[in-house]
């Protein structure tokens, strides 16, 4: 959750928020932008997966996932380079998923790229179902409704190419409400 710091105004200034849903299939990232009263959706990606992956898989060697990290890591680091974030916020990994072991490899090789960037103190993390709960009110909400959500937030209509980007969206929207929501209106 927010970790207690100097307070932040948007009195005079806006703030950028990178949210991130780690997937190594379609991750998404979401820029949004709290301004003094409102909350606007600046871009959104996810990064698909080529439709037929070239690498082979040899026994034992993880060439597909390593190429598939690069390819995510290269689009994150573009992502900083546009808009330049002050926060970042990540879906964070429920314990005993399935996917845990392939989430942890895309959620280290963004950490890394973040640290790189100087961002590593400024990432903040939300479960699904806090996520969820904090937007709809319903904890266990199906994607739809997290996206109509997340659209009824923000000051300007957004248009999202998909799910995995309505959710970064969402996370970032969390982190917003937690850390200004004394000065904006939801």
């Amino acid at each position: 959750m927010i970790q207690n710091r100097k307070a932040e105004s948007l009195q005079n200034n806006s703030v950028r928020v990178l949210g991130i849903d780690p997937s190594l299939q379609q991750p998404g990232f979401a820029v949004l932008e709290a301004q003094k009263s409102s909350v606007v959706c600046l871009y959104s990606l996810a990064v698909k997966m080529p439709s037929k992956a070239k690498s082979v898989r040899l026994r034992g060697s993880y060439e597909r996932e390593s190429n598939r990290l690069l390819d995510i890591s290269v689009n994150l680091s573009q992502i900083l380079d546009r808009f330049r974030p002050r926060y970042i916020a990540m879906e964070a990994m429920p314990f005993g998923s399935r996917r845990l072991e392939t989430l942890s490899m895309v959620v280290g090789a963004l950490l890394l790229r973040l640290a790189y960037a100087g961002l590593s103190d400024e990432v903040y993390y939300y479960y699904p179902t806090t996520i969820k709960k904090r937007l709809t009110g319903d904890g266990k909400a199906e994607k739809k409704a997290v996206c109509e959500a997340v659209q009824n937030n923000l000051a300007e209509m957004f248009e999202f190419g998909s799910y995995d980007e309505s959710d970064a969206a969402a996370v970032a929207l969390c982190f917003i409400r937690d850390r200004f929501n004394k000065e904006l209106k939801f």
